[in-house]
C-alpha cells in the first residue's frame, strides 16, 4: 500500500539463490534448522517422504531421507524444525 506521513512502506525482495529438485511430487513443507546446526532445512513432499538437505559452497544436498511406514504417493507428511 501508500506510506501514510510518518511511516515507510517496507518491502522485502528476495533474490533466488538455489533451486531443489530432489522431489517426485509437490512440495507441502519446508523449515529451515536453527543456525547452531549449520545451513540446513527440511523439506515435506506429497511422496510421503521428509528430506533433510544440508548446503554449503552455495551446493544444497540431500544429507538423508525419511519415509515412515505405510507412507508413499499421495501421503501427506510434515517437516518440523
Amino acid at each position: 500500500g501508500q506510506a501514510t506521513s510518518g511511516q515507510q512502506d517496507l518491502r522485502l525482495t528476495f533474490q533466488p539463490v538455489a533451486t531443489l529438485r530432489d522431489f517426485g511430487k509437490g512440495v507441502t513443507c519446508i523449515r529451515f534448522a536453527p543456525s547452531h546446526l549449520g545451513l540446513q532445512l527440511a523439506s515435506a513432499c506429497n511422496d510421503g517422504k521428509v528430506r533433510v538437505h544440508h548446503g554449503g559452497g552455495g551446493v544444497w544436498r540431500v544429507e538423508s531421507e525419511l519415509e515412515a511406514d505405510g507412507a508413499g504417493f499421495g501421503s501427506h507428511v510434515n517437516c518440523v524444525s
